[in-house]
């Protein structure tokens, strides 16, 4: 909805969407990391231009969410 009314209004816009799971410690890992591809995947699916897992550090796991959300 952003997306379209920034449209509409000849506005533009960067929608950056982001989780918290791995900020906040939020399930074990499988859940979390899987949680995170589902959200990001919604977000990005609703016109968000980025979607940014905070606090991810760890390349492998880095390497495995841009695999998922970005590579079909």
């Amino acid at each position: 909805m952003a997306r379209e009314t920034a449209r509409a209004a000849a506005v533009a816009i960067f929608i950056n969407a982001h989780t918290d799971l791995y900020l906040l410690n939020i399930g074990d890992e499988a859940a979390r990391f899987d949680e995170t591809v589902a959200g990001g995947k919604a977000y990005l699916a609703a016109g968000a231009d980025c979607f940014y897992p905070i606090a991810v550090r760890d390349p492998p796991t880095i390497a495995r969410l841009v695999k998922a959300l970005y590579q079909h």
